[in-house]
């Protein structure tokens, strides 16, 4: 799960417990790009909407960076559909 802040962006693991932990967190300004991935790395177009073909595995490319260092984390979801929604909630957290 990611929370949006006014000046971060904050991963938190998703449990049954009403503890939070937090997994990790950077700055929004930092966020540079976010993409949607086939499995061989190659772009994925946004659909116009949910289909029902076969779950493929789609990865949410976060780039940001950390001072002078270019960084990227790789989310997995079964379909091009669901990658897609998160990736434009993680683009609207775009601060800059």
């Amino acid at each position: 799960m990611a929370v949006v802040l006014p000046n971060d962006l904050v991963f938190i693991l998703e449990q049954d417990s009403q503890d939070l932990v937090e997994l990790g967190r950077l700055p929004r300004d930092a966020i540079r790009d976010v993409d949607v991935l086939d499995a061989d790395g190659t772009h994925i177009p946004e659909p116009t909407g949910e289909t029902f073909e076969p779950e493929a595995l789609s990865l949410v490319a976060l780039r940001w960076t950390d001072g002078a260092v270019e960084e990227e984390e790789r989310f997995g979801f079964r379909s091009a559909w669901l990658a897609w929604k998160a990736a434009r909630k993680l683009q609207a957290a775009r601060k800059g």
